[in-house]
C-alpha cells in the first residue's frame, strides 16, 4: 500500500445541490430529516462532511455523532455525543430552563436525583425543549452517522423532536448504511413515511470519477485498462475500488471482486502486520474507539512506545482516523478484524477491557458495554454492575436499555437471594419495549414479591399494561388478588389495589353497578392514600353508572380536597375532575385541574400533564370557550407520544376531535382522530369516547348510515358495561340526528325519550336541556325546545344547537319572523364560544329566512381568539416568545403566528405597543 491521501469528493454535485436546497429550508424555520443512505463504501460519511465543513458551517451549529457496535448500549449516547459540547458553553443554565430540565439527567453523570415521573416520556420531552432552546439561537444541523447504529433511545428522541420541531431551524442529517444484513428490522422505517423527511441516495462513481479518486490514491497514475476494470468490478464504489487497486492480487482477480474480497484484502493486510500491529488492531476493534492508547496498550499486552508505532503505522495505512480517539477510518474495517478474533479471545479481551475501564472509573456503561459481550460466568461482581447500568438507565428515561441490562444479569445468573429483585426490575422494564414479554415475566415472579410495596408496584404495572394489551379481565383479576392477599397485612395497600380495582371494573362491566350506586360515600373516610383512592374510584362508578350528579360531584369533590396538591397531577385524579365537568361544576373542575397541571409541569409528569390537560379542555368546551379549550388540546397533543396506547390517548384525541368538530373543523377532526397508532379495544371507556367522536365526523361529513352504525354499537357497549350517564359519551344525541336525517323517526323519538329519562336521573340543567331539546326536535314539538333553550344558559354550545334546531323548526313552519330572531340569538352564541359549525349553518338558515347576518368584529381585543390573548397577554408581560411557548407548551412558529395575526388584529405593529392594548 502507498501512504495515505485524502481524496476530493467526486460525483457530487447533485447531492450538494439536494442538501443546500433541504438546509435552506430548516434555515426558514421549516424542520427536515435528511436520510443519506446507501452501501458501504459509497461516501455517505465523506458527502455529509464536505457539505457541513463548507459554507453552512458559517451559518449555522453543527453538532455531531458518531455510531458504532458499541454506541448501541449507553442510554441516549448519540443524543449525549450530540449536545455535551453545546452545553459546555456558558448557556447551559438557559438551555437546560424549563421544560427542557428533564434532559440533564441524559446529559450529566449525576445520577443521584430522584428521576421525574414518566421518565422515558419527560425525558424524551425535556431534550426537545433543549433542542429547541438550541435552535432559538440560529440555525442548527444535527449529524448521527451510520443512524442504524444508534441505541434505541436516542433513535426514540429523534422520532418524537423530529415530529415536533415544526416552526425551528433545524435540520437533522442521517447516515445509513444499506444492507442485507442490517434490513430487519429497520430501526428508522418511520421515516419512509414522514411527510418532512428527505432521501438522498449517492449514486455510484463515473468511471471519469473514479480514475481521479484512483489517481489520488496510488503512487502512480493508473492505467485506462485498470480504470476501466477496477470501475467494472465494483460498480464504482469508492472504497471497494480503492482497495481492489491498492491490493497486489486484486488486478489479477477482478472478475470475482466483490465486497467480500475487501474483507479478505483487509486479512492479508493484518497477516503482514508484525505482532504488536495485530494485537493493536485486536484491542482497538474490541474497544470500538479508545481516547486512551494507555489504555488500549494494556488491553493488547504492548508497551506503551510499541503501541504509539503500531498507531501510526495503521495511521499510514488509512486505516485509521487522524488524532484522539483513536478510530477506525471505515466502520467495515473494524467489523472484519473483529471478526477475526476467535469466541474465547473476544471473550477473554471484553472482559478485561471490562475491568480495566472499571479502575480507571470509567463511565458504568461503557464497562457493561463489554460485559454484555462476555459469557456469562456465574459473576456477582459482573450481576451488580449490570444492575447498576440497569438503574442508571431507568433514571435516564431508557427502560429498554435498563431492560437488556437486566436480561444479561439474569443470564449470568444472579445470587439466589437477589434474584427475584432482578426478576421484577426485569419485567417492569420489559413492559416498555415489548409488553407482552413484561407481562409474562411479571406474572411469573409475582407470587414470589414478599416485600408490599413491590407488590404494589407490580400489581399496578400488570394491570396497566394488560390493559394496554386488551386483556381486561386478566388485569382487573390481577388488582383484585393482590389486594385480597395484602388486607390482613398491609391494609391500605390493599385498599389502593382494591379501589384500583373498582375503577377498573367499573370501566369495564355493570357487576358493581347496584352496589356502587347504593354505597354512602358520604360516610367513608378520606385520610390515607388507600381510603382516597377508594373515594375516587366510588365518584368514578356512580358518574359512570348515572347516580344524580350532585351526589356524584359531592364524592369527587371530597376527594380533590383530601388529596394533598403535590399528589393532584397523578393521572388518577382526572376521573374526579371528569365528574365534576359531567356534572357541571365547572368552576371547581377548572380550580383543581389547574392545580393539577401546574404540578405536573413543576415535576415534569409529563403523561399525567397530558391528561389533565385534555380534561382541562373538556372544561373550556363545556364552558363554550372553544378557544380556550384548543389551547389544552393542542398542548396535550404536543406531549402525548403518538404510539401512546390506552385511556389517555383515546380520551386526548376525543376531547381535542370534539372541539375541532364544534369549530367547524371536521377534517382535522378527523386527520386527527386516525393518528391514533394502535388499534382500538372496545371495553375501555376511553375508546368508547373516541369511537363516538369518529361517527360523528362520518355524519358531518354524509356518511350518516355508517355513523350510526357505529354510534350504535358505541350505545350497545356502553349498556353491557352499564354505563348510563349522557354527558360522558353522548352517543344518544349524535344517534337521534343520524336517526332523523335517515327519516328513522320512531327510533329516534324512541331513542330520545330514554335520553331525557337518564338525563333527568343524572339532574343537571345541560343533561336534560340537551335531551328534550332532542325529543322536541324529534317530535316538532317547539314547547319542549323552548324549555330546553331556557335550560341550557351555562352550557352555551348546546344552547346555539338548540336555538339552531328551534329556528330551523320556525322557518320550516313558515314563521319567519320567530325563526329569525331565534336564529340570530344561534348565530351570536355559536360566534361567542367560537362553535365555527354552528354559527356558519346559522348564517345560511338566517339568510334563507330573509334576515341580514351580523359580522364578528374584525378588530380589537374583541376580535382576538382566547389562545390569541393568551398568547398576547404574556407577550404584554414582556415574556419572550421562546417563553411564552414553554410556559403553554406551543411551538415557537404557533406562538409567533398568534403574535402577528393578533398585531394585525390589534392595529399596532410590534409588541412595544402591547401593554395598552392588551389591558
Amino acid at each position: 500500500m502507498g501512504p495515505r491521501t485524502t481524496p476530493e469528493l467526486l460525483d457530487r454535485e447533485d447531492e450538494l445541490a439536494r442538501l443546500t436546497e433541504e438546509a435552506a429550508l430548516a434555515a426558514a424555520g421549516s424542520a427536515r430529516v435528511v436520510l443519506v443512505e446507501g452501501p458501504a463504501g459509497i461516501g455517505k460519511t465523506s458527502l455529509v462532511q464536505h457539505f457541513t465543513n463548507g459554507a453552512v458551517a458559517y451559518t449555522a451549529t453543527v453538532l455531531r455523532a458518531w455510531c458504532g457496535e458499541w454506541e448501541r448500549a449507553p442510554a441516549f449516547g448519540v443524543v449525549r455525543q450530540l449536545f455535551r459540547p453545546l452545553l459546555a458553553g456558558v448557556a447551559r443554565d438557559d438551555l437546560l430552563s424549563g421544560p427542557a430540565g428533564p434532559a440533564a439527567r441524559v446529559l450529566t453523570e449525576d445520577d443521584g436525583a430522584e428521576p421525574p415521573a414518566d421518565a422515558p416520556f419527560a425525558v424524551l420531552h425535556g431534550l426537545y425543549w433543549l433542542c429547541a432552546n438550541a435552535a432559538r439561537r440560529g440555525p442548527l444541523i444535527l449529524v448521527v452517522d451510520d443512524a442504524h447504529l444508534a441505541d434505541a433511545p436516542s433513535l426514540r428522541w429523534l422520532r418524537y423532536a423530529g415530529r415536533r420541531l415544526r416552526g425551528y431551524p433545524v435540520l437533522f442529517l442521517l447516515t445509513r448504511r444499506t444492507s442485507e444484513r442490517d434490513a430487519p428490522p429497520d430501526p428508522l422505517a418511520w421515516l419512509a413515511t414522514d411527510p418532512r423527511c428527505g432521501l438522498i441516495r449517492p449514486g455510484l462513481l463515473s468511471e471519469a470519477g473514479l480514475g481521479r479518486l484512483l489517481s489520488a490514491a496510488l503512487p502512480e497514475p493508473p492505467t485506462p485498462e485498470l480504470v476501466r476494470a477496477c470501475h467494472q468490478a465494483t460498480g464504482g464504489n469508492p472504497l471497494l475500488a480503492r482497495s481492489l487497486a491498492m491490493d497486489p492480487a486484486g488486478p489479477r482477480e477482478l472478475s470475482r471482486f466483490t465486497s467480500l474480497r475487501f474483507a479478505a484484502t483487509v486479512r492479508g493486510w493484518l497477516a503482514g502486520f508484525t505482532e504488536a500491529g495485530r494485537a493493536f488492531a485486536g484491542a482497538l476493534a474490541v474497544l470500538g474507539e479508545c481516547a486512551d492508547p494507555g489504555l488500549l496498550a494494556r488491553l493488547a499486552g504492548l508497551d506503551l512506545a510499541d503501541c504509539h508505532r503500531a498507531g501510526d503505522h495503521l495511521w499510514q495505512l488509512g486505516l485509521l482516523r487522524p488524532g484522539l480517539p483513536l478510530r477506525w477510518s471505515h466502520p467495515l474495517l473494524r467489523e472484519v478484524v473483529y471478526e477475526q478474533l476467535g469466541p474465547r479471545q473476544r471473550d477473554d479481551w471484553h472482559r478485561r477491557a471490562a475491568t480495566l475501564l472499571h479502575d480507571d472509573g470509567a463511565p458504568l456503561e461503557q464497562v457493561c458495554a463489554h460485559l454484555r459481550q462476555a459469557a456469562p460466568a456465574a459473576d456477582p461482581w459482573t450481576v451488580s454492575l449490570l444492575c447498576g447500568a440497569a438503574t442508571q438507565a431507568t433514571g435516564r428515561g431508557a427502560p429498554d436499555v435498563a431492560a437488556d441490562y437486566l436480561a444479561r444479569a439474569l443470564a449470568e445468573p444472579p445470587p439466589a437471594a437477589e434474584r427475584v429483585e432482578v426478576l421484577v426490575r426485569h419485567g417492569l422494564a420489559a413492559t416498555f419495549v415489548s409488553p407482552a414479554a413484561g407481562i409474562e415475566h411479571l406474572l411469573g415472579v409475582l407470587p414470589e414479591i414478599a416485600d408490599p410495596p413491590t407488590r404494589l408496584r407490580v400489581a399496578v404495572a400488570l394491570s396497566e399494561t394488560l390493559t394496554g394489551q386488551g386483556r381486561e379481565p386478566e388485569a382487573i383479576e390481577v388488582l383484585g388478588r393482590a389486594a385480597d392477599e395484602l388486607a390482613a397485612t398491609e391494609p391500605d395497600v390493599a385498599r389502593i389495589l382494591r379501589g384500583r380495582w373498582l375503577m377498573m371494573s367499573v370501566d369495564h362491566t355493570a357487576a358493581h353497578r347496584a352496589e356502587v350506586l347504593a354505597t354512602d360515600g358520604a360516610a367513608l373516610p378520606c385520610a390515607t392514600p388507600g381510603e382516597r383512592v377508594g373515594l375516587v374510584a366510588l365518584a368514578h362508578g356512580k358518574a359512570l353508572y348515572n347516580a344524580p350528579a350532585a351526589e356524584t360531584a359531592a364524592l369527587a369533590a371530597r376527594a380533590l380536597r383530601a388529596t394533598p396538591v403535590a399528589e393532584l397531577a397523578n393521572p388518577l385524579h382526572t376521573s374526579s375532575v371528569a365528574a365534576l365537568t359531567w356534572a357541571d361544576e365547572l368552576d371547581l373542575a377548572a380550580h383543581y385541574s389547574d392545580q393539577a397541571i401546574a404540578g405536573a409541569r413543576r415535576t415534569h409528569a409529563i403523561l399525567g400533564l397530558g391528561l389533565h390537560l385534555a380534561l382541562r379542555a373538556q372544561v373550556s368546551l363545556f364552558a363554550g370557550k372553544l378557544a380556550e379549550a384548543e389551547l389544552f388540546a393542542g398542548q396535550a397533543d404536543e406531549l402525548v407520544p403518538e404510539e401512546l396506547a390506552g385511556f389517555q390517548r383515546f380520551i386526548q384525541l376525543g376531547v381535542h376531535g370534539s372541539v375541532l368538530l364544534d369549530q367547524g373543523r371536521a377534517a382535522e377532526a378527523e386527520e386527527l382522530l386516525h393518528s391514533l397508532a394502535v388499534p382500538v379495544t372496545r371495553t375501555v371507556i376511553g375508546a368508547e369516547f373516541h369511537q363516538a367522536v369518529l361517527a360523528r365526523i362520518r355524519i358531518e361529513r354524509g356518511e350518516v348510515r355508517a355513523g350510526l352504525t357505529e354510534l350504535l354499537a358505541v350505545g350497545e357497549v356502553m349498556r353491557t358495561a352499564g354505563h348510563d350517564n349522557p354527558v360522558a359519551v353522548p352517543w344518544r344525541a349524535w344517534a337521534v340526528r343520524a336517526q332523523l336525517l335517515l327519516d328513522e323517526h320512531t327510533a329516534a323519538v324512541r331513542l330520545a325519550e330514554e335520553a331525557v329519562e337518564l338525563a333527568r336521573r343524572w339532574g343537571t340543567a345541560r343533561a336534560i336541556g340537551t335531551a328534550q331539546g332532542l325529543l322536541g326536535l324529534a317530535t316538532g314539538d317547539l314547547t319542549l325546545l323552548a324549555e330546553a333553550t331556557g335550560l341550557l344558559a351555562g352550557a352555551p354550545v348546546e344552547l346555539a344547537r338548540a336555538l339552531l334546531d328551534t329556528g330551523a323548526l320556525q322557518a320550516d313552519r313558515g314563521d319567519l319572523p320567530a325563526a329569525r330572531s331565534t336564529l340570530r340569538r344561534a348565530l351570536e352564541t355559536a360566534d361567542r364560544c367560537g362553535a365555527g359549525g354552528l354559527a356558519a349553518a346559522a348564517r345560511d338558515r338566517l339568510a334563507a329566512a330573509g334576515g341580514r347576518c351580523p359580522t364578528r368584529p374584525a378588530a380589537g381585543i374583541p376580535a382576538l381568539s382566547q389562545s390569541e390573548r393568551r398568547v398576547v397577554e404574556l407577550a404584554a408581560c414582556g415574556y419572550t416568545n421562546r417563553r411564552i411557548a414553554a410556559e403553554l407548551h406551543l411551538t415557537l412558529r404557533t406562538v409567533e403566528t398568534h403574535l402577528s395575526t393578533s398585531y394585525r388584529k390589534l392595529g399596532i405593529r410590534s409588541r412595544a405597543e402591547l401593554p395598552g392594548q392588551a389591558g
